[in-house]
């Protein structure tokens, strides 16, 4: 829901009812383990030798136990677990354990490790929707069985998600359904009135909304409690865990922005004096009046058999639903969180939002995290918005990555400690990233996958036997999937990369008119500078920027398992050179470490090596 002090604002606020207890570019392929330059290793193979010190390994951090409420707050084992983090809506449809574990270890970075998946899938392909039978949790239903058809291998997929989250410790919000919107245009992942579909066979959208009444029909409703039932029964396959007594589940929330309603909104009636974002003379001015119009919102008596129920079958997770006005909602005692936030026309918001909200919970939408054949994944909102990503990047070399995203995560990350009274800490060091090589039309080169929260790269050569030599430095990845890559000379592994600069964008894209036909029509502004300095690394011009990094060789830029680990040391360097040369096959060695925001050395990936006596 819009916070009438906001316009851009898109916003789901929620409250806790019961608390009881990877495709690469056309031009460019990845290097198979049978190809010419990999499928051999030299003669008397020795791995080269890593500077003293280097990370080479991580250990997660699990946190057992339930999260509980109190006086407004959550907590875990005892501990305050109030949070600010981001919304990973692209956790539960993505399949491969390096982008699930990267993205998870984005938000385990911050100070409270907790985060908002999207919701089930439901198939609408057949009926001209987004949603193919293979990504539907939910493909059909079953006459003979009366029952819904479960889609096994997608089910598999979030019993992996769920295993990476417990180990990693990280809690998770899972909306069970998402709400049906009104229009089949914004019908991503499938939605309530899918479900009306598949069980009474209603092909047309609208037929289906007008014929059956979600939230009052009884025979739906039982139906909808089936769907409940098998999810929080499911046994883990990965780990064998029960779903309804797995603690990885922060809560389970009846839906995705179920309250979704017609309310009249005026300057009279949004003006709250109990809410220090409405009561604040510094605030923004109100909105105008607006509407949000759709039948209603789920009414209280559907809420509560719904909670009643999961939470017969899961006593000790939290349950959620989506009823607004935090004053409203803590007069009952009940604890307050911000299920979605974000798109603010300028930074200065979030910092504002932050300073004055005091909820138990704050979640902006949205964080994506690094791509199977590197660079990240990108999604845009519309209107020069798109997802964000850690560590956030200040130079952006892609218009698919948010201009706002280096401020935004950063403020996140302070408030996240802030909000725990505790003093921000530095930002998480980066565990190894992986390399891999690859070809394009003209070269074999270099690439890999990144490391959650690494501001830049190394990327170090040796000889067979030798020790690792810096080849170059300030390497970004901050490109859309599949579009790294550094062209090499394999037969000079300790030869320094030429990285050619990239262009970055410089003119600040105003983030206007933002429109969510479901919530509000709104105007937003931005104005903001990139500060640009010169590079320290060779082979380039001192007037390029500080982050240059290479470009691919084709001239274009568009749209791990990395580790987070707290260190407040540098691992020590000591990348004494070596002059030995291969006595064996000639080729080279290299790997790719990760450097932290705070400049210090993450972990380096597992040595890579690649033949020189093949052609390509």
């Amino acid at each position: 829901m819009l916070h009438p002090s906001f316009p851009g604002l898109i916003i789901n606020l929620i409250i806790i009812i019961f608390s009881s207890q990877w495709v690469l570019s056309e031009d460019l392929s990845i290097l198979s383990p049978d190809s010419p330059q990999l499928k051999s290793l030299p003669e008397n193979q020795q791995l080269p030798s890593y500077p003293p010190g280097a990370l080479t390994s991580y250990t997660p951090n699990p946190k057992p136990g339930f999260v509980t409420t109190r006086n407004g707050h959550l907590y875990l084992d005892g501990k305050l677990f109030d949070f600010r983090n981001f919304n990973s809506p692209e956790l539960v449809p993505r399949d491969t354990v390096y982008e699930i574990t990267d993205m998870v270890r984005s938000v385990a970075g911050f100070a409270t490790p907790a985060t908002r998946a999207y919701s089930l899938g439901v198939a609408n392909e057949r009926w001209g929707g987004n949603q193919p039978v293979e990504n539907g949790h939910i493909s059909g239903w079953d006459v003979v069985k009366n029952d819904w058809i479960y889609n096994e291998n997608v089910w598999r997929r979030l019993d992996k998600v769920l295993a990476i989250l417990a180990d990693e410790g990280v809690k998770v919000i899972f909306p069970i359904i998402n709400q049906d919107y009104g229009k089949v245009e914004e019908d991503w992942v499938g939605n309530f009135n899918d479900l009306i579909r598949h069980r009474y066979n209603v092909s047309d959208y609208r037929q289906a909304e007008l014929t059956v009444d979600w939230f009052v029909d009884k025979s739906i409703r039982e139906d909808f409690k089936k769907i409940i039932h098998y999810f929080l029964t499911r046994k883990n396959t990965v780990n064998g865990r029960i779903y309804g007594q797995d603690d990885t589940f922060l809560a389970i929330e009846t839906g995705n922005e179920m309250n979704w309603s017609l309310i009249q909104f005026n300057a009279t009636n949004i003006t709250d004096p109990s809410d220090p974002l409405t009561s604040d003379p510094k605030a923004p001015p109100p909105l105008p009046a607006f509407t949000m119009s759709h039948n209603r919102s789920a009414p209280a008596e559907w809420t509560l058999d719904i909670a009643q129920y999961i939470k017969s079958l899961a006593p000790n997770i939290l349950v959620m639903d989506g009823s607004y006005y935090q004053a409203r909602v803590e007069a009952f005692g009940k604890t307050f969180i911000v299920g979605e936030h974000g798109f603010y026309s300028n930074a200065s918001a979030y910092e504002y939002f932050y300073k004055n909200f005091k909820g138990a919970g704050a979640l902006v939408w949205s964080l994506r995290g690094h791509s199977e054949p590197g660079g990240f994944i990108t999604h845009s909102e519309g209107n020069n918005i798109y997802s964000l990503h850690v560590p956030g990047f200040q130079n952006q070399t892609s218009k698919d990555f948010d201009q706002l995203e280096y401020e935004i995560v950063r403020q996140t990350y302070r408030a996240s400690f802030d909000i725990l009274g505790k003093p921000v800490a530095p930002f998480p060091v980066p565990g190894p990233p992986h390399a891999f090589f690859a070809t394009n039309s003209t070269n074999t080169g270099i690439s890999f996958k990144g490391s959650a929260w690494a501001a830049h790269y190394e990327i170090w050569g040796a000889v067979n036997g030798g020790s690792f030599v810096k080849v170059a430095d300030n390497v970004l990845d901050n490109v859309n999937s599949g579009k790294l890559f550094f062209a090499l000379d394999p037969s000079q592994p300790e030869q320094p990369l030429y990285i050619p600069p990239l262009s970055y964008i410089t003119i600040r894209l105003p983030q206007v008119g933002w429109k969510d036909d479901k919530w509000y029509d709104g105007v937003v502004t931005l104005t903001t500078s990139i500060n640009l300095v010169p590079s320290t690394f060779q082979r380039r011009s001192h007037s390029q920027p500080h982050h240059s990094r290479g470009q691919l060789s084709h001239g274009s830029v568009t749209h791990s398992h990395s580790n987070v680990k707290r260190q407040k040391k540098p691992a020590k360097e000591s990348p004494s050179i070596s002059k030995r040369q291969s006595k064996g096959q000639k080729g080279g060695w290299y790997a790719v470490r990760a450097i932290g925001v705070d400049n210090v050395p993450g972990g380096f990936s597992q040595a890579a090596w690649i033949s020189a006596s093949d052609d390509i």
